[in-house]
């Protein structure tokens, strides 16, 4: 390979996990027969020919083939997957998540909760079974403010109806309840400490204006269980609704500060990637380590490895490449994630045009005003070919939104981490903290700081305006 060549041989390999454990979670005997067929076959010519990375691309693959094989096979095999099938009804002891979302009462709709578990042990139709597995719980009515007040950790037993999740999700099955949780269980340290963190920022923003109340912890740790509906489909149809869900962009705006400020304090070598790394750490922690949140650690840890090296874009393909196939290997389900592909496409373009487009507009304007307007519109035109895809439409709107917000996101994300921080010692002095992240709240910020939130439903006084039904309520 010449100097200054981009060494592409992660990229393929991260690509060809992608692929396979794509193929193979789809569960499809026939395609898993195949892409088997077709690792043995490249395995073979790469070994003939002395060609160690095809070779290397077989290995892969049969390693995915395997490993997405068995994991598909687990899924729809086993009690839970009969249960399943059934739709059965059982009892089922569950750790409840924190990242739960509550729609409340609105019509003739009853309230409706979604948020994640790890199952415990499950008890139906005359057997008990222990359990480890990742499932998404599904409370309607009244209910549904029972299991919303349930703090991050505890462990409940709950009556629940066992069904087949949407594909592509991190869940191995969906728990449909229609009752109110028993808790029998305290949330473990580390549980109760990050929940007392991410409660201690609702209460931080809990003064400022509705929008920004429900924005920054959404933007912060990705807690999106106070954005109303209507200021949820106001930011699909600008293209920003990325912003309310954990990225690599926050965690690398977050690095970004926390290495500014270890450099300050003299921190160096070893001492500062530690500080980093436990800046890693501290972030899955924080959003609760959900599939998304490894896929953003990942993705921005790509971003983060890249910064500082002269060929940026070349050393952060390699990156790309590898963080791709460690994200597959530990979480198979993400081969399948739309999430997943637009970070992958988003970093992709980052690193390919994001550094150019910044050292030519730093020509005209000061470099963090030029990288501030780069990244973003990197990023957004990178993704586009799949948002235009799914949406069978071209936005002109989410590129300009995506510019002028992009600038903003980097402040509100760092104030809002040191008001999380802050939060556990002074509620008051974290809502000072918070305040500048989200423009002028309501009146002066030590009143803002003390007022209460806003209870008055938003469209009170005036007729509301018709909304698809798609855009209120997630489909089941």
């Amino acid at each position: 390979m010449r100097r200054g060549a981009t060494d592409l041989r992660p990229v393929l390999l991260g690509a060809t996990a992608w692929l396979s454990m794509g193929l193979a979670m789809t569960g499809d005997p026939r395609l898993l027969v195949l892409a088997g067929a077709v690792a043995g076959s490249v395995a073979l010519v790469g070994w003939r020919q002395g060609s160690w990375l095809l070779v290397s691309l077989a290995l892969v693959a049969g390693v995915c083939v395997v490993i997405g094989g068995v994991r598909s096979v687990t899924v729809r095999s086993g009690p839970l997957a009969e249960l399943a099938d059934a739709r059965a009804t059982a009892t089922a002891e569950l750790r409840v998540g924190g990242n739960g979302r509550l729609w409340p009462e609105k019509g003739h709709r009853s309230g409706l909760w979604v948020g994640s578990a790890v199952l415990l042990s499950v008890d139906a139709r005359g057997g008990s079974w222990a359990s480890c597995a990742p499932v998404q719980v599904i409370a309607t009515g009244e209910p549904s403010v029972a299991w919303a007040s349930v703090p991050q950790g505890a462990v409940v037993r709950a009556t629940v109806r066992i069904a087949w999740p949407d594909p592509g999700g991190a869940a191995f099955v969906d728990l449909r309840a229609r009752e109110p949780p028993v808790r029998i269980g305290d949330p473990d340290p580390v549980s109760g400490a990050v929940g007392a963190l991410r409660h201690g920022l609702v209460e931080a923003s809990a003064g400022l204006t509705p929008d920004a109340r429900a924005l920054i912890p959404a933007l912060v740790v990705g807690d999106t269980q106070g954005v109303p509906d209507e200021l949820r489909e106001a930011f699909q149809l600008s293209g920003l609704t990325h912003l309310m869900a954990v990225s690599g962009a926050n965690l690398v705006l977050i690095l970004g500060f926390l290495r500014a400020a270890a450099v300050t304090a003299g921190v160096r070598g070893r001492w500062l990637t530690g500080v980093l790394v436990g800046g890693v750490a501290g972030f899955v922690l924080l959003c609760l380590g959900e599939p998304s949140v490894v896929r953003a650690a990942a993705m921005g840890l790509v971003g983060l490895a890249a910064v500082g090296h002269a060929g940026r874009g070349r050393h952060g393909m390699r990156f790309l490449g590898v963080a791709v196939l460690a994200v597959v290997l530990i979480e198979p389900p993400m081969a399948l994630s739309l999430g997943f592909a637009l970070s992958v496409v988003a970093t992709f373009g980052l690193l390919c045009w994001a550094g150019a487009w910044t050292d030519r507009l730093a020509r005209w304007m000061p470099r963090w005003c030029a990288e501030a307007l780069a990244v973003p519109l990197a990023a957004q035109i990178a993704t586009q070919p799949i948002v235009v895809a799914l949406s069978g439409q071209v936005s002109v709107v989410s590129v300009l939104a995506n510019l002028i917000a992009g600038p903003l996101v980097g402040p509100a994300t760092v104030l809002g981490l040191v008001a999380t921080l802050v939060a556990p010692v002074s509620v008051p002095l974290a809502g000072l903290v918070a305040w500048p992240a989200a423009g002028v709240p309501r009146g002066s910020p030590g009143s803002a700081i003390s007022a209460p939130p806003c209870r008055e439903p938003p469209c009170r006084g005036r007729r509301p305006r018709r909304r698809s039904r798609s855009l209120c309520w997630p489909r089941r």
